[in-house]
């Protein structure tokens, strides 16, 4: 080429062109594809969102159809009977989660830990709403009779069961399949909350429990079918041994489990006493929507403990994953809720957003702690550390009720600061506790 000839444009060696960078891209996705920690998160927030959606759209309707007072009800409800099936789950989710991947006869375990809970969850249930229902505070609206019981009670055993089998789904890597069995369970539940809205507060109740009732049975047929081939070469064992060779883990499990969903199960039902049903829906829906965002470090969390039961897989390793996955995901919508808060709570009315919006900024600002509690709790039941799990999780119930309940008087945006602070309080002390290792 001669001097002063026109060099042709070319693209500098070191940048990529579109189809380097295509290719790039394709590949990194793959590679996250075929990670089942990512893979499994990553289903697993598909349904979260989809979650949130339809609960966003449950709520909302229901706030337009229905009165404050009767939005209020509904949550004093649903967190009563909450707290009932987390009671009649025995502890049995984390169990199976520890155990199904490894266990010989996996599918008569799931068998006999479906039964236990039905069984226990019925007659507490029922024994709670027919005996101590009536000499409760009447807010709780637990002192019910007749069929109204009876809805109460199946809503119990579905809600305890559908974790149950849920917690198996994920353990066994069918996370897919928790997301489409809480799809279909959540387009009926906003469907029939049309079918039955002349029933007022009934409606409610019962479009709420049959979204849960469908989730549960799904649930069921599908793990069961996934776990069929799983005992063919293994002797059974009798039911109340099986349970025996689990019972050390399960029982410590039970405490904890039932000290852990405290916090979200008697807020709402402090609220409702202190200051009454409207400000209760109000602080629900609030409430509802923070926890849209602790949905993502909860399930990144249950796919951590899931992943870590597993042996011969390092604990390190699977926590840099869930930090990355956990806060990188977290904080960009949490940016767009803090901002636009007031915008969300009107679609729900004026009065929503007029006292909400202080509320929910604080709770949303929350889920930054609670992300790492979530992981601090997977890691102390992944590594068999029950006492402390147990222990943290009744440290966290003592903290959030005695913060919400000192501020609560002062109104909700009180109310969320008291539950901030204590979850920093239980990240500092998790943290401690996590230090300390096996000799703490």
């Amino acid at each position: 080429m001669t001097p002063g000839t026109p060099v042709p444009d070319s693209p500098a060696p070191d940048s990529p062109g579109p189809d380097s960078v295509r290719s790039r891209a394709t590949t990194a996705l793959k590679s996250i594809l075929k990670d089942a920690f990512y893979r499994g998160s990553l289903i697993l927030l598909v349904n979260t969102v989809s979650l949130a959606g339809f609960g966003f759209a449950f709520w909302a309707l229901a706030a337009h159809m229905y009165t404050a007072a009767a939005v209020g009800t509904l949550s004093s409800i649903t967190s009563g009977t909450g707290l009932l099936a987390e009671i009649a789950s025995l502890g049995l989710p984390n169990t199976i989660t520890r155990n199904i991947a490894d266990a010989p006869n996996a599918r008569q375990l799931v068998n006999v830990a479906v039964v236990a809970t039905t069984l226990f969850g019925g007659l507490l249930c029922l024994a709670t709403v027919v005996l101590a229902g009536p000499h409760l505070p009447a807010e709780l609206h637990l002192g019910l009779r007749g069929g109204t019981s009876l809805l109460v009670t199946g809503f119990v055993v579905f809600t305890a069961t559908s974790g149950l089998l849920q917690a198996g789904l994920v353990a066994t890597r069918a996370s897919q399949t928790v997301a489409i069995t809480n799809l279909i369970g959540s387009i009926a539940k906003v469907a029939t909350l049309f079918l039955l809205a002349r029933l007022g507060s009934s409606g409610l109740l019962i479009a709420y429990g049959l979204g849960i009732a469908l989730t549960s049975l799904l649930s069921l047929f599908t793990l069961l079918r996934r776990l069929r081939h799983g005992d063919s070469h293994v002797s059974h064992v009798r039911p109340v041994r099986l349970l025996q060779e689990h019972l050390s883990m399960t029982a410590g499990n039970y405490g904890a489990m039932i000290m852990g969903i405290l916090p979200s199960s008697v807020v709402p039902i402090e609220v409702l006493i202190v200051l009454g049903p409207a400000d209760t829906a109000r602080f629900t829906v609030a409430f509802m929507i923070a926890g849209f965002l602790n949905y993502i470090p909860s399930t990144v969390a249950q796919i951590l403990f899931a992943e870590a039961s597993r042996r011969g897989v390092y604990l390190s390793g699977q926590l840099r994953k869930a930090l990355r996955g956990t806060y990188g995901l977290l904080l960009p919508p949490l940016v767009i809720l803090v901002i636009g808060a007031p915008f969300v709570l009107r679609i729900f009315g004026a009065a929503y957003a007029a006292a909400g919006t202080g509320c929910l900024r604080v709770l949303a600002l929350s889920s930054i702690l609670t992300g790492g509690t979530y992981l601090i709790d997977s890691i102390l039941i992944a590594r068999d550390r029950v006492a402390a799990y147990t222990f943290m999780n009744g440290a966290n119930a003592a903290l959030v009720l005695t913060g919400v309940g000192l501020l609560l008087p002062h109104g909700l945006t009180a109310a969320a600061e008291g539950w901030a602070a204590a979850q920093g309080l239980s990240l500092l002390l998790g943290a401690a506790v996590v230090a300390t290792g096996s000799a703490g």
